[in-house]
């Protein structure tokens, strides 16, 4: 019997993978039919018996899983069962072991965002969010009425930041901490933006391809860190997420520097966090600061590295933990970016100001808790 990890479970297991070139299927064909898959919490008793999941970073609970049928899955607290009924894309599971296989990055990123919100909870504090603005504006003596919107707007919004997140993770080089495992620096990419854009392309629903392509779209290839993920990610999604607009750069970019070796510079290539090729804009972001890596020698090169981009020409900007930990800190940051980008982004909304806290709120703290802090 096969069992294929979906869902929050695949992303658990694929931040303890370096290797994802063992695919399956060959070419796009159906999941096993019930009785060679398993969909029951029966078949996952007997799964836990003979592998251990927190070995394989699967931490949380339930554990998800692909079957393909409704009929082919039963309830409970222990597995959650996601029914795939169309054919799989070829190459999107990555085996594990014996007949236990993964979704691939690429197909976990897709299912990740397609994951339906529940809107009872959300209609709720909705409620209650109105009511109390509304007496916070009474008690006042104001008669304005309170800037709110439907959360699913929002919602939808934060479903496909949360799938670029995780995106940007796996076409990155770090993982985030599963398990007992913390967070890996050094992770080889295991996918491209370009990869999980091809593979929407294949998935055979044009709701699913759209979201995918939309997460494609947004997120970044080559991030080294959760910070630099969050910032990048601030600092580009469009005004009506709660962005800033700024135009993407590319994310630790090697720029050729060898013609000017032994005259403005000591090496033949400097690496960029973020780069924006066309203006001769780079801002460096200070992580080493913040995960114990802090170093002479290495605050020493960047000092180096950030004076041979000036020597060049090329205005740098850094960033610190400490001067974007709140919202007007990156605003300023940006602001100042985009002067030197030649761009002015227009003023948000009443609606997008809102936006843009939340965005903040649900980027920013979660990258400095993946770094400790």
């Amino acid at each position: 019997m096969f069992a294929f990890l979906s869902h929050t479970s695949a992303c658990e297991a694929l931040r303890m993978i370096s290797d994802t070139k063992r695919r399956w299927p060959n070419e796009p064909r159906p999941l096993p039919q019930h009785g060679d898959c398993l969909s029951t919490q029966r078949d996952f008793a007997k799964l836990t018996k003979s592998i251990d999941l927190d070995d394989l970073g699967i931490a949380s609970r339930p554990v998800h899983f692909a079957v393909p049928s409704s009929n082919a899955r039963s309830r409970g607290k222990r597995a959650k069962f996601h029914v795939w009924s169309r054919d799989v894309p070829a190459n999107s599971f990555v085996w594990l072991r014996d007949n236990l296989l993964v979704s691939g990055p690429e197909l976990t990123v897709i299912q990740l965002c397609g994951m339906h919100v529940k809107l009872e909870p959300l209609l709720d504090d909705f409620v209650a969010s109105v009511k109390a603005e509304e007496e916070i504006v009474a008690s006042v003596g104001l008669d304005d009425k309170p800037v709110m919107e439907l959360p699913l707007y929002w919602e939808r919004i934060r479903g496909l930041v949360n799938a670029a997140v995780i995106a940007c993770e796996f076409a990155g080089h770090y993982r985030l901490p599963t398990g007992n495992v913390g967070t890996n620096y050094q992770a080889p990419a295991l996918m491209t933006c370009a990869s999980l854009k091809h593979m929407a392309q294949s998935i055979g629903s044009r709701s699913m391809e759209k979201r995918a392509t939309d997460v494609a779209r947004i997120a970044f290839d080559n991030s080294k860190s959760p910070m630099e993920t969050s910032l990048a990610l601030m600092l580009t999604l469009p005004i009506e997420f709660g962005g800033f607009g700024l135009p993407r750069p590319e994310l630790n970019k090697d720029i050729d520097v060898s013609g000017w070796r032994g005259i403005l510079s000591d090496r033949n290539i400097i690496c960029a966090d973020m780069w924006w090729e066309d203006f001769g804009v780079a801002l460096e972001y200070d992580s080493f600061s913040f995960h114990g890596q802090q170093k002479e020698a290495r605050r020493t090169s960047d000092a180096i590295r950030s004076n041979i981009l000036t020597s060049l020409g090329c205005r740098t900007f850094r960033a610190t933990l400490g001067a974007i930990r709140a919202l007007e800190g990156t605003a300023l940051l940006a602001r100042q970016i985009a002067k030197q980008l030649h761009v002015n982004p227009r003023q948000p909304t009443d609606v997008e100001i809102q936006r843009r806290t939340k965005l903040f709120r649900e980027l920013m703290p979660k990258a400095s808790d993946a770094l400790g802090k």
